[in-house]
């Protein structure tokens, strides 16, 4: 099974974490948590592909700075090597695009929340950083 490259924003402020929540639309991971973020397009970077998916998914303009951790995790669909990297600043007003619901989480609370599965090793990190 081919490994997909998809990249996932950390954005911290003020001591809590957004996350995603999936639409509940029937698909594989239908209404689990995730980091924002989307698959790398062809001939586009890491940086290029978290700018455009934070564009699409949250009509925001990223700053993206380095990749805090990765993961590589199989589904039963599909098989990704998910890149965690850290927002360091952003333009815009959030607005869910792509999801049906965004929320600032402390870190503590972060893995009380139904996590895509291979979004859990990115918090767990994340909670330890």
């Amino acid at each position: 099974m081919q490994i997909i490259d998809v990249t996932a924003a950390v954005i911290i402020s003020d001591g809590k974490v957004l996350i995603a929540q999936r639409k509940n639309d029937g698909s594989p991971r239908s209404g689990k948590w995730e980091f924002p973020g989307g698959k790398v397009e062809k001939g586009e970077t890491l940086n290029e592909c978290i700018i455009r998916e934070l564009e699409e998914e949250l009509s925001i303009h990223a700053t993206p700075g380095y990749i805090l951790t990765d993961v590589i995790h199989h589904y039963q669909d599909r098989s990704v090597h998910l890149h965690a990297i850290k927002i360091h600043d952003y333009k815009g007003v959030m607005k869910p695009e792509s999801h049906q619901k965004l929320q600032w989480v402390t870190l503590k609370e972060l893995l009380s929340y139904d996590l895509s599965e291979a979004d859990i090793p990115i918090a767990e990190f994340i909670r330890k950083a």
